[in-house]
């Protein structure tokens, strides 16, 4: 309170566990003189409720132990792969010297502090005789010994429960800070209801395996939309299997975009399709074929200063074809006369209203595909379609 009154604003606090327990569990983090006055006063009427053994328990089911571990039993088996009742007294005092700083107390990253910390326990159990010199003595001599459980990376819908998790991590609607969010979902007790239907999501994982099945394979990714609703009924990402070693790439959602996305190939041309529309030009509009075609126009520019040059997928050629035909086929060189005639903007504004939100660059080839976009907002868009033209977010 002193050093509180001297600085004018909050830069020390003090709890007892009854405190920290009500403050993990009831009023929250905030930093605040109402908040600590509440936290006293409920405190006190715990106390009168609840044994000290009762009050330590729910205190070791809240309090955070690092890498992802709340609570005491989850600790126990994200750092030794045991139950806590299975816990020897080194590995006990360990997670007990965690409590105070499990980032600096890190046994994974900062293991000579870890070990540190830990013998400081014991050294204080010896001096108020909780054991024996002799346990002392071995425990403070053994190694850390820890036995780390694998993060889980695969499960059923791993990808989707880290989406779910970010998007509440993001939205101010649990909370006005990032601090007030991450105590919600982590300590809140939160009951999340999800829009995912487990059997369309092992379809979906099944669907990505049963194509990309070989080890040398690319990734890939796959989001299912009810376009009515915007649900998200499925999602995946990786490739549905384990290699038989540590996947660095195993976290990356895919689904969402990764790091940039993929590029979109002749999926985009709808995008194009789409904007023709709403600028008068017909389906049944002729369009020159061939094989090739070299677009001359400085807004289309190929490489070296040279006219674009295009050509349809394995040199195929047509003769006079009308757009619907060239949708059907998915003829490039038709495209190509199509943005050129609208100019890349129309298009890039036509995906974003349909519901693309990755960056479209407005250069002629993005008809063809060149752009990175995500399998979740281009289900989205093409969902778009689905509801006659109103995009409902997923």
């Amino acid at each position: 309170a002193l050093a509180n009154a001297r600085s004018g604003r909050i830069v020390e606090g003090g709890s007892t566990i009854t405190q920290q327990y009500v403050k993990n569990t009831i009023v929250g983090p905030e930093l605040s003189l109402d908040r600590k006055i509440r936290e006293a006063a409920l405190a006190l009427q715990l106390e009168d409720s609840m044994s000290k053994q009762e009050i330590l328990e729910g205190y070791l089911n809240t309090v955070y132990f690092g890498n992802g571990a709340y609570g005491i039993h989850v600790a126990s088996r994200t750092y030794f792969s045991r139950p806590p009742v299975q816990l020897a007294l080194p590995q006990a005092a360990l997670l007990a010297g965690m409590i105070a700083g499990p980032e600096r107390f890190d046994p994974v990253d900062h293991p000579n502090q870890a070990l540190e910390r830990r013998n400081y326990v014991l050294d204080r159990m010896l001096e108020i005789n909780m054991i024996r010199r002799q346990e002392h003595v071995r425990a403070a001599g053994s190694p850390l010994g820890l036995r780390l459980q694998p993060r889980r990376t695969r499960g059923p819908a791993f990808h989707f429960i880290e989406y779910v998790k970010d998007q509440i991590l993001r939205s101010r609607t649990f909370g006005f800070t990032y601090g007030e969010r991450y105590n919600l979902l982590f300590r809140g007790g939160l009951r999340i209801h999800t829009t995912l239907r487990p059997e369309m999501q092992r379809a979906a994982t099944d669907a990505v395996k049963g194509v990309l099945s070989q080890p040398g394979d690319p990734y890939g990714g796959l989001t299912a939309i009810d376009p009515r609703t915007g649900h998200i009924l499925a999602m995946t990402s990786g490739r549905g299997f384990r290699t038989g070693r540590p996947d660095r790439f195993a976290h990356v959602n895919l689904a969402t975009g990764g790091i940039t996305g993929r590029q979109s190939g002749s999926s985009f041309k709808t995008f194009a399709l789409v904007a023709a529309l709403e600028n008068g030009i017909s389906p049944t509009q002729l369009f020159m074929g061939g094989s090739s075609i070299l677009i001359n126009d400085p807004r289309c520019p190929g490489t070296d200063s040279d006219p674009w040059y295009v050509r349809n997928y394995e040199g195929s050629a047509t003769g006079t074809i009308t757009l619907e035909q060239a949708t059907i086929k998915s003829v490039n060189v038709v495209y190509a006369q199509l943005i050129r005639d609208l100019t890349p903007d129309p298009v890039a504004e036509v995906a974003a209203r349909m519901g693309i939100r990755s960056k479209i660059r407005g250069f002629c080839s993005s008809v063809l595909g060149a752009n990175e976009v995500n399998s979740l907002e281009m289900a989205s868009a093409y969902g778009t379609l689905a509801t006659n033209g109103v995009h409902i977010p997923p």
